[in-house]
């Protein structure tokens, strides 16, 4: 028997470091910039994570250690075990500089690509506008998967295209857009094929966290589908339809459309 198909349509109404200089003397190399945010941190976690398993280590003392003594072989004049920097960079607290991410690279190969671009080059999309061509039949393809073809490839897509919708809602333009897309992506995030390495990457609630907040500003611009959330959420008396449906959009729909039935059957 064949995994069964599973579909995301809205069921609600269609609307660094101290480095020996030139001279032979050290000079210092800041070590990090202040967090800016969601971007930073996400971006910062992921990176330590990545080095982290890299070096088969468990602990950011631990990586430390390591990256201290591979500074020392190089006869770079250091502050990673001291400075307590390791632990900031697994919190997401501070970032690393260019500097420092050359030098860690050397170390755990990829690290640097990896702190650019993010899992499967999810930061690419996230940040760096990098969405997809909207496609209706595309677009539509996507909700018709079977659950074993939900992956990091079918995700990317996901996101590009609902990245995509959102530059088009902002132009005004949703008429007869494909929507659902917050709800597939919530739904693919809990898959264990994606949750299970983003979990040991540090990333899962940062991410999830991330792309909430950006569907939260994805309605600002998109009258149509706010509306929608409304509606349906006054039909069965939902006290606060954006954070219900934000926080678990599936259930949101599921919860609105069995209390719709359950009335109209008493009814």
């Amino acid at each position: 028997m064949g995994p069964k198909e599973v579909t995301f349509a809205t069921p609600a109404p269609d609307m660094s470091n101290r480095e020996i200089g030139k001279m032979g003397s050290p000079r210092i190399v800041r070590s990090g910039r202040p967090k800016r945010g969601a971007k930073d941190e996400l971006m910062t976690v992921g990176w330590f994570h990545y080095v982290r398993l890299s070096l088969a280590e468990r602990t950011a003392g631990a990586v430390a250690r390591r990256v201290q003594n591979y500074f020392d072989t190089k006869g770079l004049v250091t502050e990673h075990v001291r400075s307590k920097r390791w632990y900031r960079y697994r919190d997401g607290a501070e970032s690393p500089d260019a500097n420092t991410l050359r030098l860690v690279d050397e170390l755990a190969p990829g690290s640097a690509i990896f702190f650019s671009n993010g899992p499967w080059d999810l930061w690419l999309l996230l940040w760096q506008n990098r969405g997809h061509r909207w496609d209706q039949e595309a677009a539509q393809r996507l909700f018709a998967v079977k659950s074993d073809d939900i992956d990091s490839d079918w995700l990317l897509r996901a996101v590009g295209m609902w990245i995509t919708r959102f530059e088009l809602a902002k132009a005004g333009a949703t008429d007869n857009l494909l929507d659902g897309f917050y709800e597939a992506i919530h739904l693919a995030l809990r898959r264990d094929n994606l949750k299970k390495p983003l979990l040991e990457l540090g990333l899962w609630d940062l991410l999830v966290a991330t792309i909430r907040e950006r569907e939260r500003e994805n309605l600002r611009f998109d009258s149509v589908k706010l509306g929608e959330l409304e509606a349906t959420a006054l039909a069965s008396g939902v006290a606060d339809p954006l954070r219900t449906y934000l926080e678990d959009p599936v259930g949101f729909f599921y919860r609105v459309s069995r209390e719709t039935l359950e009335t109209e059957c008493s009814s």
